[in-house]
């Protein structure tokens, strides 16, 4: 009987790589949810496809200035702490 071998190539379930952006990545992947399934039930939300298309509109329009302020923060935040390095390292 051969040991066990501990063989890196094996996956344990689906894994990310750690990222800054991570949770602007989950949030993406909501909207790109919960968009479709708006498309889906608006006809019984609204009546009118004016109106229909103006809640789609409007949805779509929220959740990427969402995605944008979301992600241009965490771009920002890693800008600051990058700098913040930096100064500290030339201050060494």
């Amino acid at each position: 009987m051969e040991p066990q071998r501990n063989d890196s190539r094996r996956m344990r379930g689906i894994g990310v790589a750690p990222s800054p952006l991570n949770k602007v990545k989950f949030e993406l992947g909501v909207v790109l949810v919960a968009l479709p399934l708006l498309w889906l039930v608006v006809e019984r939300l609204v009546d009118g496809w004016v109106a229909q298309l103006a809640l789609l509109l409007v949805a779509g329009c929220t959740a990427a200035v969402w995605l944008v302020l979301r992600t241009r923060s965490v771009l920002r935040r890693l800008e600051l702490e990058q700098r913040g390095v930096e100064s500290g390292a030339q201050q060494e």
